[in-house]
């Protein structure tokens, strides 16, 4: 099954080391750094990921010609363009065959963040921080990004690349090339964050990575497409729970969000869902049906049981115990 081959031979060439771990302290955090090599063919380039604890560099690419016009779309898949072709690149690594109509996504900045070169910071009474770069950098303030859970991403002037989150302004991770290699200044690594919270970072030096969040979180796949979320599937009290915005877009349906009653109305080929935050109770066209659990919200997402996406639109579920997978064929 395609969605299943991941693009694990590009890994290969990332060397990791961790025989003396080390850790930075970040606003009385102890974050994991971790030392990478990126072997080529005429040296080895250095690097090092912070907070590697809960990101990692998931895959590899050698270096080659530089790829151009490196975008993420809304359904966070990866488009550049090279040696005169478009390529589509999941946040996993897997190549895949690009949308005709996939456009650039861009997510507003949440309210109240302000980036300049010396620091970022937010202006929110309930969410006032401010983030500076270690000594000798700046931010690039034209590089800030967000993904869907408001997290926000930035370049400095040494190619490193910053994952802050948002309410605290404390970091998730940092990418940096070691700033004594010839040409790690110049060759500034260039990233984009796709709305899951999955990065793709492109350098002459070092080639194409992905950064990832590790996390044991059931992957899903709807039509034998791999999904990617900025809140993922969980497992709560033994039932299974997953995004319904993403999951319901994804298979056609328009969902409509009221702050009234905190109820969601989805539609789709004539059909009416609606559900509400916290009731089980749940109606579906003229049927009234029982949830095994209510829906609820986790940082802004609304979670629904993975069994009513089959009750609700009729699709096929199929949970794959051995590796943790769903799939969600309509």
């Amino acid at each position: 099954m395609r969605q299943k081959q991941l693009f694990l031979l590009l890994a290969l060439p990332v060397l990791l080391l961790q025989a003396s771990p080390a850790t930075a302290r970040e606003e009385g955090l102890s974050l994991q750094v971790k030392s990478i090599q990126f072997p080529s063919a005429d040296r080895t380039i250095h690097a090092s990921l912070t907070g590697s604890e809960h990101f990692d560099i998931s895959w590899h690419i050698d270096g080659g010609e530089w790829p151009s016009n490196l975008y993420a779309a809304t359904d966070s898949t990866f488009y550049y363009k090279q040696a005169g072709s478009r390529v589509a690149i999941l946040p996993s690594g897997e190549i895949t065959k690009p949308r005709a109509n996939a456009q650039e996504v861009h997510l507003p900045i949440p309210p109240g963040i302000q980036a300049e070169g010396s620091r970022i910071s937010s202006s929110l009474s309930k969410r006032s921080w401010t983030y500076s770069p270690p000594e000798g950098k700046s931010f690039l303030p034209d590089s800030l990004q967000t993904d869907l859970a408001g997290h926000l991403y930035i370049h400095d002037d040494h190619g490193g690349w910053y994952a802050l989150n948002y309410e605290t302004g404390k970091i998730r991770y940092m990418l940096q090339l070691d700033s004594t290699e010839p040409g790690a200044d110049s060759d500034f690594i260039r990233c984009r964050v796709a709305p899951s919270g999955d990065a793709i970072c492109a350098s002459k030096l070092i080639g194409m990575i992905g950064i990832r969040e590790r996390t044991t979180a059931p992957r899903v796949f709807i039509n034998g497409l791999e999904q990617f979320y900025a809140q993922k599937p969980l497992i709560l009290n033994g039932t299974t729970l997953v995004p319904l915005r993403g999951i319901f877009e994804q298979l056609g349906a328009a969902v409509k969000w009221d702050e009234t009653n905190h109820s969601i109305k989805a539609s789709k080929s004539g059909k009416t869902i609606k559900i509400v935050v916290g009731s089980k109770q749940a109606t579906v066209g003229n049927e009234l049906i029982t949830l095994s659990k209510a829906p609820i919200i986790i940082n802004g997402t609304t979670f629904v049981p993975l069994r009513f996406i089959s009750e609700s639109l009729g699709a096929i579920v199929i949970w794959e115990s051995p590796i943790a997978a769903i799939q969600i064929i309509s």
